[in-house]
């Protein structure tokens, strides 16, 4: 037997169905590629949204105004180390950081010099770190652990002033 030729009004409602799942399909790829074109900025979504898709920054400077860091002219100020600190604290390592032995008998293999500088009531006082690096029988170099005042937390090499919201002229 052979099989019966489906009738016109069979392959028109094919056509319909297979028109409105298009239909449906394409109207699913516009919302979808509408919610990809939405960002932090055109939709009511976050900014912590963004990850790492987040713009550059831009500067609210208009061309001609003054750049970035120092201007030209402007005399540059820094704290330099002194000779003769105030105090002086040794940092000493005691263990060899690869083998554990005690560096107490080490020799001292080299020094390194920071200094802090603090403004206390009326006298600037310096802090002198020397941290010293001793080597191991095993040929390992270890560098002291630096055990540091609060001043040291706030920067290594820059002024601590404590004035109470109070200006200074």
């Amino acid at each position: 037997m052979e099989p019966a030729e489906p009738a016109v009004a069979e392959l028109q409602a094919a056509l319909a169905e297979r028109d409105r799942v298009i239909a449906e399909l394409l109207a699913r790829v516009a919302e979808l590629e509408r919610r990809l074109g939405q960002n932090a900025r055109n939709s009511n979504r976050p900014p912590s949204s963004e990850g790492y898709d987040k713009p550059a920054p831009k500067s609210r400077r208009r061309r001609g105004q003054r750049g970035t860091g120092g201007q030209p002219g402007h005399p540059g100020t820094t704290l330099c180390q002194v000779e003769e600190p105030d105090r002086v604290l040794v940092q000493r390592p005691r263990r060899c950081q690869r083998c554990d032995r005690s560096l107490r008998r080490a020799r001292v293999s080299s020094v390194e010099r920071r200094q802090v500088f603090d403004l206390p009531e009326l006298r600037l006082q310096s802090t002198e770190y020397r941290i010293e690096h001793r080597r191991c029988r095993c040929g390992h170099t270890t560098m002291a652990a630096l055990q540091l005042s609060a001043g040291w937390a706030l920067a290594e090499a820059r002024c601590r002033v404590q004035c109470n919201r109070t200006r200074i002229r």
